[in-house]
């Protein structure tokens, strides 16, 4: 166990752990610490407490002091200069006629480096810009290339709920969002309903899936075959947080339908529900837009991010395809050249066994003998196969709804 404190350096932002030596502190506490951009001042977000060494990731650097009122006027000082910088930064992008949106300017503390954060639709060459920066502040000047998530949270703004964005308010990261979610809640598909300022999926859609997924696994879907009281019948509609469903009993002519608990029914045959779409969703925008950022190309971002997500169904063709020209007698030669050697080793095993006592000299050993060592051939590269891909083979089968 080890005592640490927990720093924040944004109003929301990620929390950092750093030793205090010692010193006890108070949550709002003002504090001088240095990471891997310099010196910074950072506002303490958790007091003291005893954490896991595995959950510290070393080095774990100590605090400087705690923050002084001079500190705290030369924060002041450098959010003032913040402002300037970032009304001259407006202005050299436009004399360089670059094509990119600057978000937000952030002095480090000391003063030694400058970092403007800004978006683009792709890739932009601001070397220029740099140098006309630099000449004119006299430090280092760093420009980051950011997503649209990370600009709603840096600029902040009213959702379409009426609140402010959580991702500037109290979320200290972003989570993976897809379009099961919606689908699992039985939200409209139509993307300007589930979508948030960002133009990305709302982030609010994770916070009640572990529910659902839980009431999910509890009430029937749509389409599923039920029984109640003895008669069969089929789901027509659900009722998930009531955990209620809807039943029609009886044929077409004579129907009676019923709204009953789905802990009252006896599932007969339970319909998987459809997520043909889900792997694409899967994929997070965030993670091509970071790589673009980073300098990957299009073939990068494919191989790096696309083709890893669809491994499972690419290993899923191969292992048919492998067993379709495997059973196939004139491919298996193409594995298997040296047939004539095969062939004469099996004849002498024939004779050999015709001069055992009590042996008839006929083919029936022969043909036995072959047929097994037929089977174990093809056998073998199939079993080998299966176990390098049954991973895989599962995974495509879960998501391509060919199982049930």
């Amino acid at each position: 166990m080890t005592e640490v404190i927990g720093v924040r350096f944004n109003r929301v932002g990620k929390v950092y752990y750093f030793d205090p030596k010692g010193e006890h502190f108070s949550d709002g506490d003002g504090v001088i610490v240095e990471t891997a951009r310099g010196v910074e001042f950072g506002t303490v977000a958790i007091k003291n407490k005893q954490v896991q060494d595995n959950e510290i990731v070393a080095p774990l650097k100590p605090i400087i002091r705690k923050a002084k009122r001079e500190d705290y006027d030369k924060l002041e000082r450098n959010k003032k200069k913040e402002k300037e910088a970032f009304d001259i930064a407006i202005k050299k992008i436009a004399e360089h006629k670059l094509d990119m949106k600057l978000v937000n300017t952030e002095y480090t503390f000391d003063g030694s480096k400058i970092l403007f954060y800004f978006t683009a639709d792709g890739r932009v060459d601001f070397r220029e810009l740099v140098k006309s920066l630099a000449s004119v502040f006299r430090t280092r000047i760093e420009l980051r290339q950011i997503g649209v998530r990370d600009e709603a949270k840096t600029l902040g703004a009213i959702g379409i709920c009426g609140r402010a964005l959580c991702c500037s308010t109290f979320l200290s990261d972003f989570h993976t969002v897809s379009i099961r979610m919606a689908k699992d809640q039985g939200l409209s598909l139509n993307p300007t309903k589930i979508s948030g300022i960002c133009g990305r999926l709302m982030c609010c859609l994770q916070y009640e899936q572990g529910a659902y997924e839980d009431l999910l696994k509890r009430v029937p879907p749509k389409g599923s075959i039920v029984e109640y009281n003895r008669e069969r019948g089929a789901v027509i509609e659900t009722f998930v947080l009531k955990e209620l469903i809807k039943v029609k009993f009886g044929t077409e002519d004579d129907a009676n339908v019923e709204v009953l608990n789905a802990k009252d029914v006896k599932v007969i045959k339970r319909i998987k529900n459809d997520r043909k779409d889900d792997d694409r969703e899967e994929i997070p925008k965030e993670l091509e837009e970071d790589a673009e950022i980073d300098g990957a190309g299009s073939f990068r971002v494919f191989v790096s991010i696309m083709l890893p997500g669809a491994m499972s169904i690419a290993a899923t063709c191969f292992l048919f395809i492998f067993v379709f020209r495997w059973t196939d007698p004139t491919h298996t030669n193409i594995f298997l050249p040296d047939t004539e050697f095969i062939w004469t080793r099996l004849s002498n095993i024939q004779t050999d066994m015709s001069l055992l006592p009590g042996v008839e000299q006929s083919d029936f050993y022969f043909r036995s003998i072959l047929k097994n060592t037929s089977i174990v051939l093809y056998a073998i590269p199939l079993v080998v196969l299966f176990i390098f891909t049954k991973r895989s083979l599962v995974e495509s089968v879960e998501t391509s709804g060919l199982v049930g």
